[in-house]
């Protein structure tokens, strides 16, 4: 490769390199590579995407100075906010129950580990933060009569 062509990769890289955007491409493609299932990247792109817009929307600082503060606020949007993402979608216009908090809270812990791990971060603020609790649902056990009509 000629000077010149490294210097444009190494310049873009450089500038795109602290963006919440690329950070989070990079941490997908490093899911692809560790064989992640597709579900699994599904979930993740579609958690940081709405992250992304979150932390736009509210005039977050870049990543790198992103605190537990600002994880709480947009954990308690999640949870708390019937309209969510400006979306026109019937799912972002319900209210999000105990466990998807939990899927996301998860989601960003994982994509926040990486970037610690990559030293892309000075501190990870998820150090600082307690995994959100899950309501335990309770399942009612089957009548004698339910079962009988069950075995029919």
């Amino acid at each position: 490769m000629n000077n010149q062509a490294e210097e444009s990769i190494t310049s873009e890289s450089f500038v795109l390199i602290n963006s919440i955007e690329s950070l989070a491409k990079g941490y997908i493609l490093n899911c692809r590579i560790e064989g992640k299932p597709p579900k699994t990247l599904v979930g993740y792109q579609m958690t940081l995407q709405n992250f992304m817009w979150y932390c736009k929307q509210n005039d977050f600082p870049e990543i790198q100075h992103l605190t537990a503060i600002h994880i709480k606020q947009f954990l308690w949007y999640l949870a708390s906010e019937p309209h969510r993402w400006n979306s026109t979608c019937p799912t972002a216009k319900r209210q999000v129950n105990s466990t998807t908090v939990n899927v996301y809270f998860r989601a960003l812990r994982t994509f926040f580990n990486w970037l610690d791990f990559e030293n892309l971060i000075n501190e990870n603020p998820f150090k600082k933060l307690k995994t959100p609790k899950v309501k335990q649902k309770i399942i009612q056990a089957l009548t004698p009569e339910e079962i009988v009509i069950a075995k029919d």
